[in-house]
């Protein structure tokens, strides 16, 4: 084998590499991508999660407020 032919066989190679390297990248471009979109989507359902806590402890608060305030009556008749 002359100096062409191994010269020629490391382009072919090389340029193998640079494609699968090309589909590698493309394929982790795509997986970020989605990964993003779950991230967003990730991100709305906890605020909104969050929204729903906060609300739920105020009507624990107004609950438990409500219940003292049943309990001093109660204590005070």
């Amino acid at each position: 084998m002359d100096i062409f032919d191994q010269l020629e066989e490391k382009i072919i190679q090389a340029i193998e590499t640079i494609e699968l390297l090309n589909m590698e990248t493309a394929e982790l471009k795509q997986e970020i991508s989605t990964l993003k979109q779950e991230n967003t989507q990730l991100a709305y359902e906890k605020s909104q999660n969050d929204a729903r806590l906060t609300s739920l402890l105020e009507h624990f608060e107004q609950l438990q407020e409500a219940a003292a305030e049943i309990n001093e009556t109660s204590t005070i008749a």
